[in-house]
């Protein structure tokens, strides 16, 4: 493996706001990674980057230079990416950091495209656990948002919680975007 320029490499509270933020949260959830086209899985993973590293005792590989990975409709894009795996060679994990670092998937051949964006984000595979750490933000292709430092989303119980910066000097909330499409829906 060329570990120098262009590396290529395959491997397998109130009524109110809860009837606003109800349809918000719904669209979110089924516009997850852990509801992507099936057929996601079964594609190879392409990643092309500036170098790479490869840890088999860690069981690591990390790409670095304007890395971009793609696994059918998968495409993560940043500065950095590592990809953790098990003993039989599955992938666990993936970490991307950038600023940002870029993610966006087809959860479903019915559902509009999301995209995700953060300094750092990380997919945990085997409990299907999505986190977006500083500055991060979520969108569907309808304009639904939210954004914050962390976003953190656990797609087998179908929780999501987000949070601003708790410092002092700088404090951030989170912001959440509903188009008036989605809230008219039933």
């Amino acid at each position: 493996m060329n570990l120098n320029n262009n590396v290529r490499f395959s491997m397998m509270a109130c009524k109110p706001l809860v009837s606003i933020f109800t349809p918000l949260l719904c669209a979110l959830w089924l516009s997850t990674p852990a509801h992507a086209l099936p057929s996601d899985k079964e594609q190879p993973i392409h990643i092309s980057a500036n170098s790479a590293q490869l840890d088999r005792k860690q069981r690591t590989a990390t790409y670095s230079g304007d890395v971009k990975l793609k696994q059918g409709t998968l495409e993560i894009s940043a500065d950095r990416i590592t990809i953790h795996t098990n003993n039989k060679d599955e992938v666990e994990k993936m970490e991307a950091r950038g600023t940002p670092a870029r993610y966006q998937q087809k959860p479903a051949e019915n559902q509009a495209t999301i995209t995700a964006q953060a300094n750092s984000i990380r997919y945990t595979l085997t409990d299907e656990h999505l986190l977006l750490l500083e500055d991060a933000f979520l969108e569907q292709e309808n304009g639904a948002s939210i954004s914050g430092n962390r976003i953190d989303y656990d797609i087998r119980k179908e929780i999501m919680k987000a949070a601003g910066k708790n410092d002092a000097q700088q404090p951030q909330r989170i912001e959440i975007i509903i188009p008036p499409q989605t809230i008219n829906q039933d």
